[in-house]
């Protein structure tokens, strides 16, 4: 109790004394709903600011991605809004972003988590955007960390503050901004435009290509034009069913009435049948070298009139689809350019990531500016209160204290927006209130318990809730039996209930699962590891849904060395590895003598092994080189949220192992992840292989299998010179013949951001992509497909190629042309056809 004492007691209070009408209008009706809650005076009051505001929402004072604008967006405008941040998509970015646009429209927002290790890769972010006019306040310090802006300090310089300000300056750079965000926002909504157009087109192409293949060969060139006055589907549907075969006997009307009307529904099927065969004639059979059908209904004329029918299908389902490919075709020519819509979109945000970053800054000056002499004087004595606290303070001078507080918060944070705390400090500067902040967020929520965050919840109006369901959750020793027996006894143990159960359920299991969610994003681009790293990760434990934008150095990025299993169980659970140790030992040493310049780590499912390894390491190497690199030593959950170049991860797995710590490797899945996705550059493992391949535990099998095949795929690789196995079948062999015809030099299956590139090209600076859409999918790293081309077309972009893409459709009816285009984009000239 000695670190939750004061959280318990705003528990009671809350659950005993705070009338429902206060908790309603508290982020908390998100939860827990009862009611509709009046709004609190200062909401509409804030309301009518903004209403009489530029509309500041989608500033960006750091560039994002796509997915990284939606979740500052939702967070703006949802009462709670779910952004699920895997490791290396930037979501500490998010956080920093959200925590400024709140300060640009005028709110407050209050960022807290669990731990100081998240608070500190986002505070010293968001002021450093503002420096030397901090403008985020850190509430809670770590004991012996430096202190920056704490609200001592920020109220020192509101009380010395002799700022006029200038509010009119302000108001013309958020009128700027505005409009820069509006630009934005419509570049943004023509590249949206394109890509739905782009992957419509796509599927279109790869329908139409399966169509084509039922069709003879001898037509198949006339059936890659779009011919409008070809019958329809209808048209042959309706044929033939009225040709079809008579149905079997059964004694009912309709078949008496079918039969009694044959002969007149195979002529009219007749007739249908010999009209469509003579359009498709019109426009396949020019010289009339097919039979035709004639207009008689004998059985053998309505059978051969069945297979004229069978015969055209395909020719008219194909120009059906090409129909769809050319009405699409039009639409996407009366958009820009991929490449120009991006960069134009591309420019467009980074004016006003700038523009945004100006505002905040200008912001961040003028605190302090415009306090009345009233004010200043209550923040006085709220000073020489700090100063004067002690522990012989009595209830009532607390009391006093909070009071005091109460009426200064609103000044505090009409200059200082913005604050950051840990969940169990809050309430050491922030009394309890309702909706004091107009946001909060809550970082790292899959490690934060239910409990702890209630009292945040109510000191603000809305909420967004970072966190990853497949990183560590909260650690708790309540066991199942008292959890149950505690839910009983305050009558909360019904089924529907279930989801509040404080073993159970982390603060982000439960706001994922709460019906009142109004946005949910998943950040997908992925900016930390080794393109191998990533794709073992995204395949693993998020079903492949990354987009891995980090560049392959061409270096091996997951190794295994073969450890043959010596596990034993370990003293006080777990178990180690003696063999592992010594290999680890050497490899370090290895690193250390050879030059080694980067971070390193050494990660272990087992704290047993992870503090063997500790001990034998820093016996082993120099101390100097464990300082200069960073050493960290630990299991997985010592190195939540931080990372290193290279990771050595002891597997410490085989037939020795218990069954137990079978058990335990088996259902930490979230470990393995987060041990794994540590590496940004190399994850080395050490373990026994053959075991590891045979296990029937998924993720330690998988990451093995995924060593064998990243090996077999550089093997042929270099065979090649390229990824030979993602190369389209017919026409990027044709592209790369005619461009060699046309002497342009070029690599093919290029490593970039992620991806490979179809053809790269390079000249005097220049890096030149280009692709070939519509005949297979691209691929990412590890191979898989790729849908979404527009937003990688962005990061290309921002990383300084350009983009030059053909259809099929182009390639096939004017290859010159499109070599052409290339070799004038070569020669630094833009194109002048898609």
């Amino acid at each position: 109790m000695k670190y939750t004492s004061k959280l318990y007691g705003e528990l009671l209070e809350l659950a005993n004394e705070i009338p429902d009408h206060l908790l309603d209008q508290s982020a908390l009706a998100q939860f827990f709903p009862h009611g509709s809650g009046e709004p609190l005076e200062s909401q509409s009051a804030e309301s009518r600011e903004e209403a009489e505001s530029p509309n500041l929402v989608g500033a960006q004072v750091l560039t994002m991605n796509h997915e990284q604008l939606q979740a500052t967006k939702a967070a703006a405008e949802s009462a709670l809004s779910i952004v699920v941040g895997p490791p290396g998509t930037g979501k500490s970015r998010v956080v920093a972003a959200v925590l400024a646009q709140q300060a640009l429209l005028g709110r407050s927002a209050l960022l807290a988590s669990r731990n100081h290790q998240a608070l500190e890769a986002v505070v010293p972010r968001v002021n450093a955007l503002s420096e030397p006019w901090p403008i985020m306040l850190r509430l809670a310090r770590p004991w012996g960390a430096r202190v920056d802006m704490s609200m001592h300090s920020a109220i020192e310089q509101l009380v010395s503050s002799d700022l006029a300000g200038d509010r009119e300056h302000l108001d013309k750079v958020k009128t700027a901004l505005a409009k820069r965000i509006a630009d934005h926002q419509e570049a943004a909504f023509t590249v949206s435009c394109l890509g739905e157009l782009r992957d419509s087109l796509r599927k279109r192409a790869f329908d139409f290509d399966e169509v084509i293949q039922q069709i003879p060969e001898s037509f198949r060139g006339i059936a890659y034009q779009y011919h409008p006055d070809l019958p329809n589907e209808i048209a042959i549907q309706t044929a033939a069913k009225l040709l079809a075969e008579r149905e079997p006997f059964r004694l009912s009307i309709r078949w008496i009435w079918s039969r009694l009307f044959e002969s007149q529904r195979l002529r009219a099927g007749v007739q249908r049948a010999v009209s469509i065969d003579a359009s498709m004639k019109r426009v396949f059979d020019k010289t009339g070298s097919l039979p035709a059908p004639a207009c008689n209904i004998s059985p053998d004329m309505v059978a051969f009139c069945r297979q004229v029918i069978e015969f055209w299908r395909p020719m008219i389902a194909a120009n059906v689809a090409s129909k769809a490919m050319h009405e699409l075709r039009i639409a996407l020519d009366a958009l820009p350019l991929t490449d120009q819509a991006c960069r134009r979109e591309h420019d467009a945000a980074q004016e006003v990531a700038r523009l945004s970053a100006d505002c905040f800054c200008e912001l961040a000056k003028q605190s302090g500016a415009e306090i009345t002499d009233e004010e200043r004087s209550l923040l006085a004595n709220i000073l020489a209160a700090i100063a004067n606290r002690s522990a012989l303070d009595t209830e009532a001078d607390h009391r006093r204290w909070s009071e005091a507080m109460r009426k200064a918060f609103p000044i505090f944070l009409r200059h200082f927006p913005l604050a950051a705390t840990t969940n169990l400090s809050v309430r050491r500067d922030i009394s309890l209130q309702p909706a004091v902040f107009d946001l909060l967020v809550i970082d790292e929520a899959s490690q934060c318990d239910v409990a702890s965050v209630i009292p945040l919840l109510f000191r603000a109006r809305r909420t967004m809730i970072v966190g990853d369901p497949m990183q560590l959750s909260h650690v708790t020793s309540l066991s199942s039996e008292t959890d149950r027996h505690l839910r009983r006894q305050f009558g909360v143990d019904e089924i529907d209930l279930e989801r509040f159960s404080y073993r159970t359920s982390s603060l982000f299991h439960l706001a994922n699962t709460s019906p009142t969610v109004n946005s949910r994003v998943s950040l997908r681009q992925h900016h930390r590891c080794h393109p191998s790293i990533a794709a073992y990760c995204s395949e693993t434990f998020y079903k492949g849904s990354w987009t891995v934008l980090t560049e392959d150095t061409g270096k091996r990025a997951i190794q295994w060395t073969d450890v043959s299993d010596d596990s034993q169980p370990a003293a006080g659970g777990g178990a180690f590895s003696q063999a592992q140790i010594d290999s680890i030992c050497a490899e370090v040493n290895r690193l250390a003598t050879s030059g080694y310049t980067g971070s390193l780590g050494v990660v272990t499912p087992f704290r047993q092994q992870a503090n063997r390894l500790r001990d034998a390491i820093h016996q082993a190497v120099p101390h100097a080189f464990v300082v200069a690199s960073r050493l960290l030593v630990d299991t997985a959950d010592g190195f939540q949220g931080d990372e290193r170049d290279v990771v050595l991860f002891s597997l410490v797995g085989g037939e020795g192992l218990t069954e137990g710590s079978l058990r335990f490797l088996a259902g930490g899945p979230n470990r393995f992840n987060v041990a794994v996705s540590r590496a940004k550059q190399q994850l080395h493992v050490f373990g026994d292989l053959q075991w590891a391949r045979n296990c029937s535990i998924w993720h330690i099998k998988a990451l093995a299998n995924f060593c064998d095949r990243e090996a077999a795929e550089r093997a042929r690789a270099t065979e090649t010179g390229f990824r030979a196995d993602l190369v389209g079948p017919v026409w990027e062999p044709a592209l790369a013949e005619a461009m060699r015809a046309a002497g342009l030099e070029f690599h093919q299956q290029y490593p970039a951001c992620g991806r490979y590139l179809d053809f790269a090209l390079f000249r005097d600076g220049l890096k030149l992509d280009v692709e070939v859409d519509g005949e297979a999918y691209h691929r990412s790293g590890s191979g898989d497909r790729v849908t979404d081309d527009i937003r990688r077309d962005q990061a290309l972009i921002a990383n300084g190629w350009r983009i030059l893409r053909f259809w099929v459709y182009e390639l096939r009816e004017d290859m010159g042309r499109c070599v052409s285009q290339i070799a004038q984009a070569v020669g630094n000239k833009l194109p002048t056809d898609r």
